[in-house]
């Protein structure tokens, strides 16, 4: 958890609340769009965005951990 939160912190404002919204309260992107006052579309590339920040910088924690299963699983 702390690894979560120390990504989701590194994030712009915009792209980490649209995330929160879409993955913690499970609201839509219509709903984060009318919410944010975004459109959808914005919406989806904030989501992406930080879906890929996540993804790359797991891997530099994991890498930071444990060079050897690093390795194994990439």
């Amino acid at each position: 958890e702390a690894i979560y939160k120390a990504i989701l912190e590194s994030m712009p404002p915009q792209r980490k609340r649209a995330f929160q919204l879409s993955r913690e309260e499970k609201l839509s992107y219509a709903e984060i769009a009318r919410e944010m006052r975004l459109s959808i579309n914005t919406v989806e590339n904030y989501v992406s965005s930080a879906l890929e920040t996540f993804r790359s910088r797991s891997k530099e924690y994991l890498f930071a951990a444990s060079p050897i299963i690093y390795l194994i699983l990439s």
